[in-house]
C-alpha cells in the first residue's frame, strides 16, 4: 500500500512490486502512475474546494497555483509533471485576468516554455506521449464526446471519450517503443481514475 501511495502522490516507482507494475502495464493502466496534469488536476481541486471558505476564489486560485509549483519543486520537474503544472498557471492567469481560456493554445504554450526550460525534454517518451494525449483529447475527445451522448450517461462519457481520444492518439508511440498496446486500458482508466 505504501509503495503504491508513494507512486501516486509523488511519482516514486521503486518500491512498487513488480506483480502490481505488470499489472498495471496488462492493463493499459501504467500511465496512472506518472505523475501528469492527473495528479496535478486533482491535487488542485482538492485544495481549491478545501479553499473555498475564504470565499475569495481568485485569491483561492493564486494559492493553487503556488501549491502546484511547491508540488513540481517537491517531487522534480519531469515533462508530464512540467506541462501539466504550466497549463494551470497559464489557465489561472488567464482566470485571473478575465481572458478566454482556449485549451490548445494554452497546450502549444506550455510546449515552448518546456522546451525553454529543458530543451532536450522534447526527446523524452514523458513529453512526447503528455503531449500527445492531451492533443487527442482537445482534438478528438470532444467530437467524440458528442457522438457518445445517445449510448452513456455524461458521468462515464466525457471521461470514457478523453481516455479513447488520449489512448488513440498515443497508440502508435506506445506501439513503436514498447512493441505492444493494450486496448482494455482506454476502457478501464476512467473507472481506475
Amino acid at each position: 500500500r505504501d509503495s503504491l501511495l508513494a507512486a501516486l502522490l509523488v511519482g516514486d516507482k521503486d518500491g512498487l512490486p513488480r506483480e502490481l507494475r505488470e499489472r498495471f502495464e496488462k492493463t493499459g493502466s501504467l500511465h496512472l502512475l506518472a505523475l501528469s496534469g492527473l495528479h496535478v488536476g486533482i491535487l488542485a481541486a482538492l485544495l481549491y474546494s478545501g479553499l473555498s471558505f475564504l470565499g475569495r476564489k481568485k485569491l483561492s486560485l493564486v494559492i493553487v497555483m503556488l501549491a502546484a509549483v511547491f508540488y513540481l519543486l517537491l517531487v522534480g520537474p519531469r515533462p508530464s509533471l512540467l506541462r501539466a503544472v504550466l497549463m494551470l498557471i497559464l489557465s489561472g492567469v488567464g482566470v485571473l485576468f478575465d481572458r478566454e481560456i482556449r485549451p490548445l493554445r494554452i497546450l502549444a504554450w506550455s510546449a515552448v516554455l518546456v522546451i525553454v526550460i529543458d530543451p532536450a525534454s522534447v526527446h523524452t517518451l514523458s513529453f512526447q506521449l503528455s503531449y500527445l494525449a492531451l492533443l487527442g483529447i482537445f482534438t478528438f475527445g470532444r467530437r467524440l464526446d458528442r457522438f457518445l451522448i445517445p449510448y452513456c450517461p455524461r458521468l462515464l462519457r466525457t471521461p470514457l471519450a478523453a481516455s479513447i481520444a488520449a489512448w488513440l492518439f498515443t497508440c502508435p508511440l506506445v506501439l513503436e517503443n514498447f512493441g505492444t498496446v493494450y486496448p482494455i486500458g482506454m476502457l478501464l482508466s476512467p473507472f481506475l481514475i
